[in-house]
């Protein structure tokens, strides 16, 4: 606790506090200059009540009387503009010679500007008086250059009434800021340097265009502006409201937006420069130490230092009286003190007495500079001294703070002899003082009351209570507090716009300072009702945790007469973080044609704007924490694409009045309407929102991908997927759950297509507007990413497709409108280019291979794709998927393995050069090279890199049927190596053998073996997660028993025969006994070994058929092992 002795010095703008400096002993005599020191800043003492410079004010009950007193208290508007008295509030000490309170009452003013006035006074802490201010008329102004005088009578009891202590302690405490300056440029003044202090410069008005005020409304005091946004005219300047106001004068209470004023300057009527605002000018306090009589000199006065403390016992800043000083004089100038009082504390100088000059409170206006001088007069020790105890209640448990406790001496003009602070349930012992006598009579006065608003508490001291010392240190106060006897109102806070698991913290004050407020931490969104004092001129400031808003602190003034609510709307700042984003989805499997839409790190707005393919509807549920009705929804067409807004509406309350309402961008969006436009083929939605503004600012898509700055995770190599489009039914496959982290190709398949006409369509209209919707959106969320739509396939729903391309390419005007529609397909959903599988082999022998059909289709469809391109600024791609076979190979150029014509008439002897100038990528099927199909033939490998002690077994290797093979004989025949993609399956064949001989390999092949969906065929998931689960597994409880029966030869099983016949061919492989079946199959070592032969020969990567076979979790996922390959 602090023992110093301290003289409070209060003002209009600045209220600073004595100073009683000490020091310590020893030292030299050094010393005796009069300097003035650079000016300090002191840290704003921050305030919601300014001090309001335009309004003065004057207390006259004078004279001898002991019984009752008539007088007057003047108030003068010294300003340019009409001022509300109602805003503001006057307090002052109100006692008699013997320090005793009296209470004021009701002063009137019976009639002026046409209505009567009064000022009504409670009282306040101690003996401070607090007065309010009303009209008969309910317009209690008072006009420019005006003073209202009110009159009335005190009654006392035996004592004459104080008016200097009265005169000197009057304050005018408001919520009304200085007046905004008039909109003529003001030069700034050049500061002028230390040590002499130079004047806060005032910045010059930015001019801004008229702004139109046509059917604007006058400001009216006595108008209630319950709505935010309401504009409104005021002397030719347009404002326009933040928050519920009655009777805040704009011209007085406004600034910039973000300002924290209750009016925004919105702009001139006239076209003249819209005044900038000018902050409210700082006080400037020139503390002068004076110890010139202190009976020291230098070092030997000790150190003497200075702390300035504002009402709330923080410290503003301090200084250091230089040694040079002592014995002399030291001008300390303080900067930037602004409304509030101030303590000037510091340490003693041995033997000596303070005086102060001015004696009394120094009124300081707006930017005047006070001076308080605070003089040492060595004197000789008091020969009969005491102390005292003195002791706080703890009245309002809820409060933990410091309050300050100062001594009196009443019979030398209220000097204050000392200054403590004291928690409740606290004491502090008292420096000696002299005793009680004759010229010492002493009272002890608390600095404010204790307030909590939430329980309802409120206590003031009781009078000042006299503080009798006597000798020694027995002497003992406990300070009387009372509870207030003043009627309590509710006043409700509301409390909105906090972004999730923000919270503010609230804090009450009074423009009186009759209190110390409880505070409240930790408050979210929330209605919450406090009691409050009737006439108080309360502030209420809510101080969000976060920084993105555009106001923080909210803070709300206004005089309690009834019940009433306080609106804290926090809006979220206009800048936009960079990280903010947006994202869609159309949900998987839904029929309602709707989107939904999300907003990331932004958490409220008025209005959201995007762009997309569709015009929106307004949708039954909600969006953005708001219901339809609640919402407004514009779509404008701007070419292909609409530009949509969804804006929150103004809520009509029971009362007719509205309250401004803003989207919760924490929460999503349902948005409906995605078939009016974004209908990509008929029966096929795929929405895409293309952006998304908020607060003027445009979003980039959310991506996923971030973390690793979206790096490709093919690092160089095309690893590509497959996604089959019904996988959606029996598998329930999600397209959104594709590993898109893992591939930076998805390969769309299949889109059906006329082979009369050309005409593209669709082959499931469902299952493509989820399976496409998904992929357009990950074109947005990975830049990395390439999309082809596929056609063809072995089959089309049960057709084959071999035939259908024959009949297609014979017909120039068909392949033209193929490429067309096709290409215009791929603009609409956003993909990158097309692909071609043309499994001509299904339907014909390699004695017809149609080469020169198939080259004249692929001239057709690049020469378009270029044209594309150029249109769009971009690069369309074209791939194909081929057989893995050297024998299918050398078949479109008419060619034997051995060398050899094969007789085909539809031959082009160097088809593959052309193709591979043609092609970006070219896709090798090396998969389904043996299956159930291969009956009295050996069983081998459906996917083997090469051959390995195959011996006289015929399991393809005269053909070429492996990945070396296939490849060495592409890059021969013209096709670059870094074109070619090595096709890996994600499922395992499964063919029923004659004997358990090296685990059914190269046994002879008796039929199809056990299977999933279809016998003879696995999903690699189902294969290492042998449960009935569509989407982890298998599809049924069909082949569960004959997975877990399999006997495995791999990497890790059975390795020595293994690598005797697996591991040069790269591929695993199992027996079950239980069912005579050999499975052929790839893992996740396979998969890798293939990976490393892809890059150590130079190929272009690899492709997955098909995504949703492998396993969901990466810890056994062939294509995530694949892609870590690629990234080592």
């Amino acid at each position: 606790m602090k023992t110093n002795q301290m003289k409070k010095v209060s003002a209009a703008l600045v209220v600073a506090g004595s100073l009683a400096l000490s020091g310590c002993n020893g030292g030299t005599s050094s010393g005796g200059q009069n300097l003035t020191g650079a000016p300090i800043s002191a840290n704003a003492a921050k305030t919601i009540f300014s001090a309001n410079s335009c309004l003065t004010g004057k207390v006259n009950f004078s004279g001898s009387a002991l019984w009752y007193v008539g007088g007057s208290i003047d108030i003068t508007n010294t300003c340019a503009t009409d001022i509300d008295l109602k805003a503001n509030t006057i307090s002052f000490t109100a006692q008699d010679s013997k320090g005793n309170r009296v209470s004021v009452g009701t002063l009137n003013n019976w009639w002026m500007n046409g209505t009567g006035y009064k000022v009504v006074f409670a009282a306040g802490n101690g003996n401070q008086q607090v007065g309010t201010f009303s009209a008969d008329n309910g317009n209690a102004v008072i006009k420019s250059n005006q003073t209202i005088s009110f009159t009335g009578g005190l009654n006392l009891n035996g004592s004459t009434f104080d008016n200097a202590v009265a005169q000197s302690t009057f304050t005018v405490n408001g919520s009304t800021p200085a007046p905004t300056p008039t909109p003529t440029p003001v030069p700034t003044p050049t500061p002028v340097p230390t040590p002499t202090p130079s004047p806060t410069p005032i910045p010059t008005p930015t001019p801004s265009p008229s702004v139109d005020c046509n059917g604007v409304a006058t400001w009216s005091a006595d108008t209630t502006y319950a709505n935010s946004g309401t504009p409104v005219v005021y002397q030719d300047i347009k404002y326009s409201n933040g928050w519920w106001t009655k009777g805040d004068n704009p011209a007085q209470n406004s600034g910039a937006a973000g300002s924290g004023k209750v009016w925004t300057i919105l702009g001139n009527c006239g076209g003249a420069p819209t005044p900038t605002p000018t902050p409210a000018p700082t006080g400037k306090m020139n503390v002068v130490v004076d110890t010139t009589a202190a009976g020291c000199s230098g070092s030997a006065c000790g150190t003497l230092t200075v702390n300035v403390t504002n009402s709330a016992g923080a410290s503003v800043t301090s200084f250091t009286v230089p040694v040079a000083s002592l014995g002399g004089t030291y001008t300390q100038p303080v900067n930037n003190l602004t409304a509030g009082s101030y303590t000037v504390a510091g340490s003693t100088i041995n033997n000596t007495t303070v005086s102060y000059t001015p004696a009394a409170t120094a009124n300081v206006a707006s930017g005047a500079t006070a001076t308080v001088t605070v003089k040492y007069t060595q004197t000789t020790p008091v020969a009969t001294v005491g102390t005292a105890t003195i002791s706080l209640a703890n009245n309002v448990p809820n409060y933990t703070g410091q309050l300050q406790v100062q001594i009196l001496n009443v019979k030398n003009s209220n000097e204050v002899v000392g200054n403590y602070t004291i928690t409740q349930g606290g004491s502090f012992t008292t420096a000696e003082l002299p005793v009680s006598d004759a010229t010492h009579d002493y009272k002890v006065k608390l600095s404010s009351g204790i307030a909590d608003p939430l329980a309802g508490l409120y206590y003031v001291e009781n009078g000042l209570p006299t503080l009798t010392i006597a000798k020694g240190n027995a002497n003992a106060l406990a300070i009387p507090m009372v509870k207030s006897s003043v009627a309590l109102s509710d006043v409700v806070l509301a409390i909105s716009g906090l972004t999730t698991n923000d919270k503010a913290g609230v804090s009450f004050s009074d423009a009186a300072n009759k209190y110390s407020y409880v505070g409240y931490s930790n408050q979210v969104n929330s209605n919450k009702t406090y009691k409050v004092e009737n006439n108080l001129n309360l502030g209420v400031s809510v101080n969000a945790a976060g920084n993105n808003y555009k106001v923080n602190p909210i803070v709300k003034t206004q005089t309690v007469t009834s019940a009433v609510t306080i609106n804290a709307a926090f809006e979220s700042n206009a800048v936009v973080p960079t990280s903010a984003s947006y994202d869609y989805m159309a949900p998987f499997k839904d029929y309602n044609n709707k989107i939904v839409l999300s907003v990331n790190g932004i958490a409220s707005s008025k209005s959201v704007s995007f762009t997309s393919n569709f015009k929106q509807k307004a949708g039954w549920g909600t969006c953005f924490g708001l219901s339809a009705d609640n919402l407004d929804f514009t779509s404008t067409q701007s070419g292909s694409k609409y530009v949509n807004v969804i804006t929150a509406k103004e809520k009509t309350n029971w009362d007719g009045s509205t309250t401004s309402q803003s989207l919760d961008l924490t929460k999503s969006c349902d948005v409906m309407g995605t078939d009016s436009g974004a209908e990509v083929l008929p029966g096929v939605i795929d929405p895409i929102v293309y952006d998304v503004t908020v607060n003027n600012t445009k979003l980039a898509m959310a991506k996923p991908c971030a973390a690793n700055n979206c790096k490709d995770p093919g690092n160089g190599y095309v690893n590509a997927g497959y996604y089959a489009q019904w996988a959606v039914w029996g598998r329930k496959y999600n397209p959104y759950n594709m590993p898109f982290n893992n591939i930076n190709d998805i390969i769309y398949a299949f889109v059906g297509f006329n082979p009369a006409t050309g005409d593209v369509k669709t082959l499931d209209a469902s299952a493509d507007s989820w399976g496409m919707s998904a992929v357009s959106r990950a074109m947005l969320q990975y830049p990395y990413m390439k999309a082809h739509l596929s056609f063809g396939g072995w089959t089309n729903n049960g057709i084959n497709t071999a035939p259908m391309f024959e009949q297609l390419a014979s017909s120039t005007a068909s392949m033209n409108n193929f490429a067309t529609q096709a290409i215009a397909l791929m603009r609409k959903t956003g993909f990158t280019g097309l692909d071609i599988d043309w499994e001509w082999w299904s339907d014909y022998g390699n004695n017809v291979a149609p080469a020169k059909k198939m080259l004249a289709f692929y001239q057709i469809l690049r020469t378009a794709l270029d044209t594309a391109g150029q249109q769009d600024g971009k690069k369309y791609t074209l791939t194909i998927a081929v057989n893995g076979g050297t024998d299918r190979t050398l078949a479109l150029e008419g060619k034997n393995v051995d060398g050899t014509s094969n007789g085909n008439p539809n031959a082009v002897s160097n088809f593959w050069a052309q193709v591979g100038g043609l092609m970006d990528y070219v896709n090798v099927m090396n998969y389904d090279y043996h299956g159930s199909w291969d009956t009295n033939s050996p069983a081998y490998f459906q996917a083997n890199y090469d051959f390995q002690n195959v011996g006289s077994n015929k399991v393809g290797k005269d053909e070429g049927w492996s990945i070396k093979s296939s490849m060495n004989t592409y890059i021969a025949r013209g096709v670059p190596a870094k074109k070619l993609v090595a096709g890996i399956p994600l499922y395992a064949r499964t063919m029923t053998v004659a004997s358990a001989t090296n685990g059914g390999l190269f046994q002879s092949v008796t039929g199809a073996g056990f299977g999933d969906y279809e016998n003879g065929i696995l999903d690699y998931k189902c294969i290492i997660n042998p449960v009935n689960n569509p989407e982890t597994g298998c599809g049924s409880d069909k082949p569960i028993a004959g997975v877990k029966s399999l006997t495995y030869y791999s990497s890790t099983s059975n390795v020595a025969t293994f690598n005797q016949y697996g591991l040069e061919a790269m591929q695993p492989w199992a027996y079950s006994a239980q069912t005579n079946s050999f499975m052929t199959y790839d893992d996740q070592w396979s998969a890798v070994a293939k990976a490393k032969a892809v890059k150590a020969t130079g190929l272009g990567g690899t492709m997955y058929w098909e995504l949703d076979g492998d396993a969901q979790n990466p810890q056994q996922s062939i294509i995530q092992a694949v892609k870590n390959e690629y990234n080592n």
